[in-house]
């Protein structure tokens, strides 16, 4: 595991988490403690803000999303073998020179070309790897919010690698000048120590591509590419759950439906439409009320989250930010055994775990029972599903739907729960969940 490396604050303190190498030179794509994202390049002056960072966004809500593109590695496996060989071949060489004393009788009919021919092919093999060979572990790709996405491309876990085997020829070509005249101890032990370094390297980047991010006060973790984008997306839910949860009921109220936020007047209660009173010739529960609830409920997990608020009435938009009507939880008592907010929870936990097929669902769901001017309101928080393919919640509903009532797919699109058809949920799963990528997304 790497160590950590020391990294300067961002702008207004921010503290830097996690730390991804660009191919760029001596530049760095760094996560922030409230899921900024910032660009460093070392030895630069500061920008505008007076950091070191120039800064792709300044919070999570303005990341949109985030993505990650696996780079192929065939040029870089051709190149590293194509060194491999040469490094072999100059290690031959060396110990030829090395126990003889003279050169091969190849290199000798060269005559004055020996030092061309010596060092030529690693030089060579440089500038091939500067001009045209990329590598690459692959690329992250930020979409702001409301803006052009920016494309960082990481540096290779090979790339030390492949730096130190263009560098090993060089090294035994001088060593085998030096030992045309029988040798030097110090010259078989700085050639050892070479080779030694190269194979350490090697290893080394081979093993951090498994290393785990460690948060550590001002200190940040050199990490590589999916630990990153696992990273960042970690950074993005606990800052979402934060704000949801720290986001007062007023707020709430004031608020329009959105993607993430839904009112509820009950869970089985019918009310009168105009008046808001409930229906006094109800006798069942209403279980299509209850339905509705499920399906927010499920949209919400496979969405990005969100709050639904149950016993407050839906406000048209026009009403801009007046306090959304409040009905109260407490008439949907009636229908439970204990007749108080412990039954409703009660209830609704056993409904979310017969109704959803993913039975981690309920470890991402909250429910709390706030009051509003003496009124009570169930209050679900519920954090999205992880974006991992077998991870989406597939729901059953008591009452049937255009597609059925059983494995239904619900997704939150605008204000809306929408019941997706088998061919629609299929395209949404593949492109929001990880696992239908490269030539899945090509079926």
């Amino acid at each position: 595991m790497a160590q950590p490396v020391d990294l300067p604050k961002g702008p207004s303190g921010r503290i830097p988490l996690a730390q991804l190498d660009l191919a760029e030179v001596e530049t760095s794509l760094v996560v922030f403690d409230d899921g900024a994202i910032g660009k460093m390049q070392e030895n630069s002056a500061p920008s505008s803000d007076g950091s070191q960072y120039s800064m792709i966004t300044y919070s999570s809500e303005q990341l949109a999303k985030i993505e990650k593109r696996d780079k192929e590695e065939e040029i870089e496996v051709i190149f590293l073998r194509l060194l491999l060989i040469i490094n072999i071949l100059y290690l031959g060489l060396f110990l030829f020179v090395r126990e003889n004393s003279e050169w091969p009788n190849w290199i000798n009919a060269t005559g004055d070309w020996k030092g061309v021919l010596i060092f030529l092919p690693p030089i060579i093999l440089y500038n091939l790897a500067l001009k045209f060979s990329n590598f690459s572990e692959g690329e992250i790709i930020v979409f702001p919010v409301n803006s052009d996405p920016h494309y960082f491309l990481s540096s290779s876990k090979n790339s030390e690698t492949i730096s130190w085997l263009i560098g090993s020829p060089l090294g035994l070509g001088i060593g085998c000048l030096f030992s045309i005249d029988g040798g030097e101890l110090y010259c078989d032990a700085g050639i050892i120590l070479l080779l030694l370094m190269t194979a350490f390297i090697h290893a080394r980047e081979r093993n951090s591509t498994d290393e785990t991010i460690l948060r550590t006060g001002e200190k940040t973790q050199s990490v590589g590419l999916q630990a990153f984008f696992d990273f960042v997306l970690e950074i993005q839910r606990e800052q979402k759950k934060k704000d949801r949860v720290e986001n007062s009921l007023l707020n709430l109220l004031m608020d329009n439906e959105s993607p993430t936020l839904e009112f509820k007047s009950s869970i089985w209660t019918q009310y009168h439409g105009v008046t808001g009173v409930p229906v006094s010739e109800q006798k069942s529960p209403m279980l299509e009320l209850e339905d509705s609830v499920v399906k927010t409920v499920a949209a919400f997990l496979n969405t990005q989250g969100g709050t639904l608020l149950i016993g407050v009435k839906d406000k048209p938009r026009s009403s801009g930010d007046a306090v959304a009507e409040v009905l109260g939880i407490e008439p949907d008592f009636r229908w439970t055994r204990k007749k108080d907010e412990e039954g409703i929870q009660h209830s609704l936990i056993e409904i979310f775990r017969n109704a959803y097929s993913n039975t981690n669902s309920m470890y991402h769901i909250t429910i709390s029972f706030p009051t509003f001017e003496d009124k009570l309101i169930c209050r679900i928080d519920v954090e999205p599903l992880p974006r991992k393919l077998g991870q989406q919640c597939y729901t059953n509903t008591k009452k049937d739907t255009k597609y059925g009532k059983k494995e239904l797919f619900f997704a939150r699109i605008a204000d809306t729960t929408e019941n997706m058809s088998p061919s629609t949920q299929w395209d949404y799963i593949r492109h929001h969940f990880e696992g239908f990528s490269g030539k899945n997304n090509e079926s």
